[in-house]
């Protein structure tokens, strides 16, 4: 039996497609099943690939040469115009590759909802993400303190506050307008990474543990602009993101605590800039 939806063929006594999710009708004598709950798969959890991979090499290669011209490029719109437009175009850029996952998702019958996983299903669910993103939230702060200071990132706070000061908010409306780059980056951030591009790595290597970790090294690359030590940081979060998301099988509970890191972050460079005398 053919999915309607997505094209998939599907044994005859199938009710549901395992492609897409979608409910299939009865061949037989033209009737249709029973309306039913369409079950969204969880894509985390299954062996084939979302798109092509040259649609990855794509997506990866983008996200490369943005991050090469980053610091540039920011500067630039600094100079032609204030922090807020450089906040704005960063909203615009993450959505934007968004939609570029999605163009290839698309292309073979998936959704952007299969990489996100399921919504809550009522408050009970929402609360639970929150709770597990609160423990993992804490966990990351702590592994990413003792790795700081491991590497003795406590002794190049200057070195790191240069590095990182042209994205720093300098007043209040800018970290509002901050805030809602962090927002975007969480949801648009965990999707692009942890939900598409760790999905296709995992494919290729039949591995979910090298997924996790390709993407992360990957995630890392991407804000080169904030320096070799950041950068490292940021790939061990990126790590620790994709690990919670192969556990939980969705994205809601790295999309919050990934949203939480950047908003904290953004505070701290915010309260370090208004800081100095």
């Amino acid at each position: 039996m053919q999915c309607p939806s997505c094209g998939n063929g599907n044994a005859d006594a199938a009710r549901f497609c395992p492609r897409c999710g979608g409910a299939l009708s009865s061949a037989g004598d033209g009737t249709p099943e029973p309306a039913a709950t369409v079950v969204v798969p969880n894509l985390l959890d299954q062996k084939q690939k979302v798109a092509s991979y040259w649609h990855t090499l794509l997506i990866v290669v983008i996200m490369l040469a943005v991050s090469m011209s980053g610091q540039t490029r920011s500067k630039r719109v600094l100079r032609a115009g204030s922090r807020p437009l450089l906040y704005t175009s960063g909203v615009v850029m993450q959505w934007t590759l968004v939609g570029v996952v999605w163009l290839g998702i698309k292309r073979r019958g998936y959704s952007l909802r299969q990489l996100t996983g399921r919504p809550w299903r009522g408050l009970d669910d929402f609360l639970i993400d929150v709770a597990i993103a609160a423990v993992f939230w804490i966990g990351v702060a702590i592994v990413l303190a003792s790795l700081g200071y491991a590497m003795g990132m406590q002794n190049k706070v200057e070195e790191l506050r240069k590095a990182i000061e042209f994205m720093a908010p300098a007043n209040i409306f800018e970290l509002c307008v901050f805030f809602v780059l962090a927002v975007s980056a969480g949801i648009c951030e965990e999707i692009v990474f942890r939900g598409y591009l760790q999905r296709q790595l995992g494919a290729l290597s039949k591995s979910v543990l090298v997924g996790v970790l390709a993407s992360a090294t990957v995630f890392g690359a991407s804000h080169l602009y904030e320096g070799p030590e950041r950068m490292l940081l940021i790939g061990v979060f990126g790590a620790m993101l994709g690990t919670l998301a192969a556990l939980r099988k969705n994205l809601r509970p790295a999309m919050i605590a990934h949203t939480w890191q950047d908003i904290f972050a953004g505070v701290g460079q915010f309260l370090m800039r208004t800081a100095r005398p």
